[in-house]
Order: C-alpha cells, then structure tokens, then sequence
C-alpha cells in the first residue's frame, strides 16, 4: 500500500516496512508483515492516531516485500526514501538485506530499524549513524553458546554456517571469543543458499574430531544441516542460533534429528499470556 496520495502534515512523515514476504526467508518476513498488519487494526479500532490538527486519523502502512533478495531490498529502500517520502524504515528482514540497503538509508538520512541480527548492520556505530536494530547482537549469541559449551568441558568445535551476511558474522563472532573459553573451532565449512545436501561438509567435520557442531544459518538449509549429520551419526550436541526455534526447522529435519539441538535466541514471551 503506499501512502503518497495521502495528506501530508507539516513536520509529519511516513513510515514503510521492508519484509521477505516471499522467497527463502518468509518464514520470518510473513509473520513480521502480519504483526504490523495486526497492528495497525488494533490502532485503528482504537480511534487511529492525533495528528499535528488535533484530530485522529486512520494508521495507514506502506508494505514492500523484498522477496528475499538483497537488490530487490534495495530497490523498495530506493522507493521508500525517494517517492514515498518516508521518515523511518523497519526492515528488513535478513542481515544480507539489512547490509545492502545501509548506503540506501545512510545517504538519505532515514533511520532503518532493522529485524536481523548481524553486528555488522550498526557497527562500526561512527558508519552506521542511520542504522538501529531490535534483535539480539550475533555476538551476544556466541558468548551465550561458547559459555554452554566451556560449562560442559567441549573444547573442540565445528561449524557448518551460511556462506552470507548473517551466516559469516555469526562464525566471525565466535571466531573472536572462542579463545576466552578454552575452545579451539577445528573445523570451518559453509553452504550455499539453495544447497540440499551438506554431507561433504559434515563429513569433514566428523572427521576432524569435533566435540560439538555450531550451525549458523537460516531454513530451509539449517534444517538440512541437522538432518544430514542424523544420517551421518554425528552423534555430538548441536548448537543452533535463533532459527533452530522455528517450527519449519522441526518440519524440515525432523523430530530424530532435531532432538536435543540446543538453541540460543531472543527471550519467548508466551507463557506469560497462556492461563495458569
């Protein structure tokens, strides 16, 4: 929806919301559409919002879909900044959109409050001036994992991490604090997007010795990941970012390979809303 033919209040702008509603990562970006969605109804069976006149108005959304594409991402950051005259951004979805629209925002002096978690998206803090983010650091994630692995005794590691922005940080992350922890990573791989089978991988890291598995990626190839190390008897605990606690990584690698995954992310919020 766009918000250009609407009335524009003196000092009042617009906001626009970037999400993977399609392609590999609407897992995430359909939930995320559908929160605002929801609401922006609640708001608006309130009474809508006082503007600047005194008088409430109707909350109105712009919705582009980056479709889980960086350059796509980068296009509705373009036609958020320029024809839609938006004064913020939430979005995107994914730590690779994020990074790609960053010059988009930076130059237009918009602020983007982004929904991934790479470090890379505000810092440095003195290049990233436009940029803030709502989720867990990727940094906070591995001290969280590397402190579960010191308390069990696993010193030796290996990764299997997506070869993109959010897969790399992840594994640069733990790279910088695994020595404070007595863990030593004695085997780095990475998968492509759109991989379907990662046992060359596993394989090397079965064979390398590894005590634990470190898997930093997104569905459907975290999912795969942990069901080709099932099939390869890769029989040492796995430790999974946030992604391991969607309900299409159970769906996709099933509940044998899934078992025991430990997985590190944001606080759930649903028990306090269930009955006693």
């Amino acid at each position: 929806m766009s918000l250009s033919s609407l009335p524009a209040w003196p000092g009042v702008g617009y906001g626009g919301l970037l999400v993977a509603i399609t392609g590999g990562m609407s897992s995430l970006g359909v939930p995320e559409r559908n929160t605002l969605e929801m609401l922006k109804d609640e708001v608006n069976a309130a009474g809508g919002i006082k503007g600047p006149d005194g008088l409430m108005h109707p909350l109105e959304v712009i919705i582009y879909d980056t479709e889980s594409e960086e350059t796509k991402a980068v296009i509705a950051a373009k036609k958020l900044t320029g024809q839609d005259r938006v004064s913020v951004i939430i979005g995107p979805t994914t730590s690779g959109n994020s990074m790609a629209v960053l010059d988009t925002i930076q130059k237009a002096e918009i602020p983007m409050i982004a929904m991934a978690t790479s470090d890379d998206i505000v810092n440095p803090v003195e290049d990233r001036k436009w940029a803030f983010k709502v989720t867990w650091l990727n940094s906070a994630n591995a001290e969280k994992m590397a402190q579960y692995l010191q308390a069990r005794g696993h010193s030796r590691l290996g990764c299997l991490v997506a070869n993109n922005a959010y897969g790399l940080s992840g594994l640069t992350e733990f790279e910088k604090l695994a020595p404070d922890y007595g863990i030593e990573i004695v085997a780095s791989e990475k998968y492509e997007k759109g991989d379907t089978d990662m046992t060359a991988q596993l394989t090397k890291i079965k064979a390398s010795g590894a005590e634990a598995l470190l898997l930093w990626g997104t569905i459907p190839e975290l999912a795969i990941a942990s069901r080709n190390a099932y099939e390869l008897g890769l029989e040492i605990p796995k430790l999974a970012q946030g992604g391991a606690s969607h309900p299409k990584y159970v769906e996709g690698a099933g509940k044998e390979a899934i078992e025991g995954t430990i997985s590190s992310g944001g606080k759930f919020s649903v028990a306090e809303q269930l009955p006693d």
